[in-house]
């Protein structure tokens, strides 16, 4: 279980219908902390904080930084898939350095 001020990867493998990786056309990640905030990012060609490891293999970097319950989904484009998934955080057992 992850620590607040942990980063963590939010990944997405996509997948064709026959199961082989393949690149949507967009791919939404979109995540809500224990607080109820939500944002959003996209990638579509490159731009934006989604980072695409290979094909049909993408990451969005992410700094946990509340404990509780996080949401988090993807969505694409082109080749339609949709996930949605839920983590836990807890609070630092050990201070951070000075």
């Amino acid at each position: 279980m992850p620590d607040v001020n942990d980063q963590i990867e939010l990944r997405a493998e996509v997948t064709n219908s026959a199961g082989n990786a393949a690149d949507p056309t967009e791919i939404t990640i979109r995540h809500t902390d224990p607080s109820g905030n939500t944002a959003e990012e996209v990638f579509s060609g490159g731009a934006g904080n989604v980072v695409k490891d290979a094909l049909g293999d993408f990451n969005l970097p992410l700094v946990l930084d509340e404990a509780g319950r996080w949401k988090w989904s993807t969505q694409t484009t082109g080749i339609i898939m949709y996930q949605e998934r839920v983590f836990y955080v807890r609070e630092r057992n050990v201070p951070d350095p000075p």
